[in-house]
């Protein structure tokens, strides 16, 4: 039980899970429109759905950087 839990240590499958991520992201919120996205005009989905993916996908690799400065 006190073995550490054993964490990816390969910062390019991390930066893949990220980008990965990040599509997801853009890919449920154009297709499901949560969130009362369906007021927005199909311009403003291309604009501000990607912002919004790139920002959950940054968010991601942030909090890798903090477990990582933990470790």
């Amino acid at each position: 039980m006190k073995k550490l839990y054993p964490f990816d240590p390969l910062l390019k499958h991390h930066l893949g899970f990220g980008i990965g991520f990040g599509v997801w992201i853009f890919i449920f919120l154009f297709s499901t429109e949560p969130l009362d996205i369906q007021s927005f005009t199909f311009n403003e989905k291309l604009v501000f759905l990607p912002l919004y993916a790139f920002a959950g996908a940054l968010l991601y690799l942030v909090w890798l950087s903090m477990q990582w400065g933990e470790v």
